[in-house]
């Protein structure tokens, strides 16, 4: 009763609609109607060009894959297409990592490599990591340019959190293309640079903690003893 009334209010002009839909879909996966109100909501030219269309996208492209185990046409057909038309939206990674999972022959390879040729493009790293470690199947003049895209994507960008995943991948990459423009030993030295960097980074943070301090009688209190007068923060640096 609580979900027909929910799905009454769900009008498709609701600027929230696709957040809404996906706390509703949560409560009740496989409900028929939300689905088809999906699929209609999602082919909205107006749709798809919000943040939210991607996620409504994705529950319910997994879900589907999980009910028919395979790829449906029409869903498969609409990621595609926004695939192609959104290639710098943040959530680009996704729809290209739920298609390289399930249906792998589908998967815009031409677009991924378009996108890691955009190396400020902020799914570079997500891209890259989907592209070669999922089902994907990439010949090996392809592996060999994500390597180097790879390569070159480490350059001055240590500070990125996904730094250390692509070096892996570029380990990995190495290894199964045999020789390759990046010798071993100069992306192992970087890993230990990069290492050293990040514990001197966290050691600097380490140097700025709190100490409470409490003080009784002339004596040092303890936390949560009765007998501590005054307690006070101090900024200590080590």
């Amino acid at each position: 009763m609580a979900l027909a009334r929910a799905r009454e209010h769900l009008r498709d002009e609701h600027p929230d609609w696709g957040i809404l839909w996906n706390a509703l879909w949560k409560t009740a996966p496989g409900d028929s109607v939300m689905e088809q109100a999906a699929h209609k909501w999602l082919a909205n030219p107006a749709a798809q060009l919000t943040r939210q269309w991607s996620p409504v996208w994705q529950a319910l492209f997994e879900y589907c894959f999980k009910r028919n185990h395979i790829a449906d046409p029409e869903l498969l057909s609409a990621g595609l297409a926004w695939l192609n038309a959104m290639q710098f939206e943040p959530d680009w990674n996704y729809v290209f990592r739920a298609i390289a999972n399930h249906a792998p022959d589908q998967a815009p390879l031409e677009l991924a490599m378009r996108v890691m040729r955009q190396p400020e493009n902020t799914n570079w790293a997500f891209v890259c990591d989907a592209a070669t470690h999922l089902h994907v199947k990439l010949n090996r003049e392809e592996r060999v340019e994500i390597h180097r895209l790879a390569a070159n994507w480490l350059e001055k960008r240590e500070d990125r959190d996904e730094w250390a995943y692509v070096w892996a991948r570029l380990v990995e990459s190495r290894a199964d293309l045999g020789a390759a423009d990046v010798e071993l030993g100069e992306l192992l030295k970087r890993g230990y640079e990069w290492l050293e960097k990040r514990e001197e980074r966290d050691a600097r943070r380490a140097r700025r903690v709190v100490v409470c301090v409490g003080k009784a009688g002339g004596e040092p209190g303890r936390f949560g003893s009765g007998g501590c007068g005054v307690g006070r923060a101090v900024e200590a640096r080590l």
